[in-house]
Order: structure tokens, then sequence, then C-alpha cells
């Protein structure tokens, strides 16, 4: 109903600014008819929504089968949370090894902060919430693959993608490649080669998370 407020904000999210900041930066433009923060919330929500929703429908039809263009993808989740810690989230990320393109994203269903978690936080995600939305990511991936072909999907050593690709229909369509985790270490510190691979490897989907 007000597309010059849905318009300013879309414009707006290029320079990632708060919401506040998107609201004072309408206000300021428009001070007859001005905008409270949660409108401009609510307006990103939906944006955001929209984008995930044009980035499965260019995958679908303008997107070739994945033996065309390649034949690695990097998969990885991206841990957040939503309003506060306890609520955590986890959004499994696709991406391409070689054209880095950002196959669609699927998230899972955030766990829900109540008194007795408040009292014994656990930030993360639900390991059945990160096993649904990696096989979810897992399914798109292999409709985009033809039979008798392969892909390399390259992953971390996550407890729940093992168990989601032996549930993926079409798992033989995927070579899945695991490069586990290092260990921590002290702020520079040498990486071994197993870490180097690893880095390596997964490079892509872990500068996608470091945006």
């Amino acid at each position: 109903r007000r597309p010059e407020l849905l318009m300013a904000v879309v414009r707006g999210l290029t320079g990632y600014p708060s919401v506040r900041a998107l609201a004072r930066a309408f206000n300021a433009s428009h001070p007859d008819t001005p905008c409270h923060p949660s409108s401009i919330a609510r307006i990103v929500d939906r944006v955001g929504r929209q984008a995930i929703l044009l980035l499965e429908l260019l995958h679908d039809r303008f997107v070739p089968d994945l033996a065309e263009i390649e034949r690695e993808v990097v998969f990885d989740h991206f841990e957040s949370f939503v309003g506060i810690q306890e609520n955590a989230q986890a959004y499994g990320t696709p991406v391409g090894a070689t054209s880095g393109w950002i196959y669609p994203i699927r998230a899972g269903s955030h766990r829900q902060a109540t008194a007795r978690s408040r009292r014994q936080p656990r930030v993360a995600p639900s390991p059945g919430d990160v096993k649904r939305s990696a096989r979810a990511c897992f399914e798109r991936l292999t409709a985009k693959t033809r039979p008798g072909d392969r892909i390399v999907l390259t992953t971390d050593d996550h407890e729940a993608y093992g168990p989601a690709l032996a549930e993926t229909a079409h798992r033989d369509r995927i070579r899945h490649e695991v490069f586990p985790n290092p260990p921590s270490r002290r702020r520079g510190e040498p990486r071994d080669p197993a870490a180097r691979e690893r880095d390596r490897r997964m490079w892509r989907v872990d500068r996608l998370h470091m945006l």
C-alpha cells in the first residue's frame, strides 16, 4: 500500500543499515508520512522471503543440470539466532565450488526459548532441524543432476549430514567428501595440512558465512 516505503527499504538494504537507520532516513525524506521501525522490520522480512523465492525460481527455470556447469558443491550450515540467542537458527547453504552460485537455501526451524532453556542455555540449533534442512537442500541438488552423472558434495564432519544424505532420493548421484573442522587453535598458530586442505575446499561457503 506504500510502494515508496517498500522501494526505500529495498534501496537502503544495499548499504547494510540497521532497521532504525532505515526508518530515520525514510522519515527525514517523508516527514508528512512517517513510519515506525517495526514497519521497516516487517518489510525487511518480506523482502528476504521474496529474495529466497526468486533464487529458487532462477534455479529451477534457468540453471542447467549441474554436470553442465560444475561438479562440486560446497555445503555447510550458517548458525545464527532469532531475537535472542536461545532462539537458535540454522541455514543450510549450498554454494558452487567453481561458480560461486548460491543454490536454494533451507532454514531449520529455530529452537524456541523457554523458561527452562533460559535457566540452562543451549545456544545451538536442534540436530533434527539441521538434518531436515540439509536433506531439503540435497533433494534440490539431485533434482538438477541427470541420471548417470555424479556431483561432489563437500562438507565438514557435521553429524547430521551423513544421515540426511542417506535419506535423500537419488543418493547415487552424489559423491560425499568430508573434511573435518580442525580443533581450535591460538591466534597466529600455524595450521596443519589437514586444516589447510579443509579451508581450500570449503572457502566458498566460508566466505559466504563471513559476509
